[in-house]
């Protein structure tokens, strides 16, 4: 009896086994939907990963588009780097450098003629704009999800990855290069020191008593660097009155003299120039003209590096918390002062360099591979911003810091270190100290600078300013500017408030009410979309 049950047992399971494989040829389209394109043609990486796991992925070619001039030693660099991520990526890497020059067109022709290229640099202020509105960027999320999750956790929990996001998208892969938008002053420590000049350095008024001793007592030195870069690029008085008054200036590729208290939860838009930062600053300026501090011929005289602090020929900088900490690399004692710290300021975005992937990219999901294999060790990080350790660069015991420096008989001339683009790959967990990019002093600095509670996140964190509605009118306030504003921002003005409201009234002549009120419902549609 055992035998007929066990003998009819096996025929019936015999009989299930084939109506399931029947069922399964046959399928069942109209119960169950069609998968999307993305979920329905699995990857290569996704194919290996789900059979064999030690199969090999397929060797593909990466193609990267950095800016500027090739570094010497370059493809040497990118082979090492193709062997030491072999086991993981499989790829080759070819890596090109395009002019400053050509860099926008190229990349834009390549995009819109449907170019496989992978990976290139790009920023807010450079031609991310443009691929946007073109559609010309592939969006991140799943990519990130699945292929750099660590590097997408990384990314969040710096408060980086949330400036990259676009109607809710990630859009590109931010740099990691903490900062602010505080005003920081850079003076002369053994200066203060030796006129015995009141240590505490934090204002405007802090400033200026310095700078009446130290000018009137020492030869041969400038008072402080006296930049003025254009509309977006506020001048050392501005940057630090901004400060003063918790002003924010992050809208995308640019701020067009525009702010916005960051104390207002409406994020209320105003001109600049109708502020009384804008007044306090012009008036200043004024001064520091009529005293010297600024040259009769500054506003047409070549622009002076920020850091010119360095070699003494300044008594004072005020710039960001990079350039302020970097100047304590040169001669003479140097000291970093946090401006008005009982203000608030922004946290500075992270889109001013990034990586995108394009929308043709041919490997899409290797090139995600890649920026999460150099995230994920001081090894592979070495290899791509450093080089090959002992040939490009070498390792320096500074203050008992490991230091990256060049081998002897290089420098930025003929070596690699200081290869354009290479910003926005910054990872600052992985960053190390050089002789010629950053310092320990401006690790611990911005560090400290990120952190301090009053500096924030701004509201408008991953905003871009669509400003296509008022092109004519955005051209026109640049006009204005370029005539009437550096004038006053350069203190050359017999009556600087008749000065100021005049420049008010070409400003609004330029349309500057129309502006505002389209950047206005940009930014209120943007946090209305963010639950703000």
């Amino acid at each position: 009896m055992k035998k007929k049950f066990r003998g009819l047992s096996l025929w019936l399971l015999s009989v299930f086994v084939l109506a399931t494989v029947i069922s399964g040829c046959m399928g069942s389209s109209k119960e169950e939907p069609s998968p999307t394109a993305s979920s329905s043609a699995p990857s290569k990486e996704n194919e290996s990963a789900s059979g064999d796991a030690k199969a090999p992925l397929e060797e593909v070619t990466l193609k990267i588009h950095f800016v500027g001039t090739e570094p010497p030693q370059a493809k040497e660099v990118w082979a090492n780097v193709e062997q030491l991520s072999k086991s993981v990526l499989n790829a080759k890497f070819n890596v090109s450098f395009i002019p400053w020059t050509d860099y926008q067109d190229k990349l834009k022709l390549l995009a819109a003629s449907g170019d496989d290229f992978d990976l290139y640099f790009d920023a807010n202020w450079f031609i991310f704009p443009t691929m946007l509105k073109n559609n010309s960027l592939l969006p991140l999320d799943d990519l990130m999800d699945q292929y750099a999750p660590n590097l997408k956790k990384y990314l969040t929990d710096t408060r980086n990855l949330e400036w990259a996001k676009v109607n809710g998208k990630i859009m590109a892969i931010p740099t990691d290069n903490p900062s602010t938008q505080r005003a920081y002053l850079t003076i002369r420590e053994d200066l203060r020191k030796k006129y015995n000049i009141p240590e505490k350095m934090t204002t405007m008024e802090d400033l200026e008593n310095y700078l009446d001793i130290v000018m009137k007592n020492e030869t041969g030195i400038l008072a402080l660097n006296n930049v003025t870069q254009g509309i977006n690029n506020w001048d050392n008085a501005m940057n630090a009155l901004a400060t003063k008054y918790s002003f924010d200036r992050e809208f995308g590729q640019g701020n067009f003299d525009l702010t916005y208290d960051l104390n207002d939860p409406k994020v209320t838009i105003v001109p600049l120039e109708r502020t009384p930062a804008f007044l306090e600053a012009s008036k200043i300026r004024k001064t520091w003209y009529d005293k010297g501090w600024i040259p009769k011929n500054a506003m047409n005289a070549p622009k002076e590096a920020v850091n010119g602090v360095d070699s003494g020929k300044y008594a004072a900088a005020i710039r960001g918390t990079e350039d302020a900490y970097r100047a304590l690399n040169g001669p003479g004692e140097k000291k970093g002062n946090m401006m008005y710290p009982d203000s608030k300021s922004s946290l500075s975005g992270a889109m001013g360099n990034i990586m995108g992937i394009n929308k043709n990219a041919a490997n899409p999901e290797r090139a995600m591979m890649f920026l999460e294999w150099m995230n994920a060790s001081q090894e592979n990080y070495n290899s791509v911003m450093y080089g090959i350790k002992d040939k490009t660069y070498v390792i320096k015991q500074i203050d008992g810091v490991d230091t990256v420096a060049y081998p002897e008989g290089m420098d930025a001339n003929n070596g690699y270190l200081e290869w354009n683009g290479r910003w926005a790959l910054w990872r600052s967990q992985w960053r190390l100290p050089s002789t010629f990019d950053t310092n320990q002093a401006l690790t611990e600095g911005t560090k400290a600078d990120v952190e301090y509670p009053n500096n924030v996140m701004p509201p408008v964190a991953g905003f871009n300013f669509n400003t296509e509605p008022v092109k004519m009118e955005l051209a026109a306030r640049q006009a204005v500017y370029d005539e009437y504003g550096r004038k006053l921002l350069f203190g050359i003005t017999r009556d600087v408030e008749k000065d100021v409201n005049a420049y008010i009234a070409k400003m609004n002549e330029a349309g500057t009410d129309k502006i505002v009120a389209e950047l206005q419902k940009q930014i209120n549609d943007f946090l209305a979309a963010k639950g703000k």
